[in-house]
């Protein structure tokens, strides 16, 4: 079975200009999106907020995304400091 069974050109080439596969239609259909809009509305896909040598910096120093995106977002760390200071042992800060 082929997509174009059952879906016009211009469907189709809106969900592949937006990013829309037949998995997430099928999910936004199943909780009540018009079919219109199940297609049009493009998908946010994961964005990187920062370069990618500054997560490769927290990396190396044991720091994951989550704990880098909490230090900026949360904690109101830079993204030089979020990176860079070291992780403290059981919540303590290092200081």
């Amino acid at each position: 079975m082929e997509i174009s069974q059952f879906f016009t050109e211009y469907a189709i080439q809106k969900m592949q200009d937006n990013g829309v596969t037949l998995e997430l239609l099928g999910t936004r259909l199943a909780q009540g999106v018009p079919l219109e809009e199940a297609f049009s509305f493009k998908t946010r896909g994961r964005r990187s907020i920062y370069k990618k040598e500054l997560y490769d910096q927290a990396k190396a120093n044991g720091i994951t995304r989550q704990l880098l995106y909490h230090r900026v977002n949360i904690q109101g760390m830079t993204p030089e400091e979020a990176a860079t200071t070291p992780v403290g042992k059981r919540g303590k800060k290092v200081v």
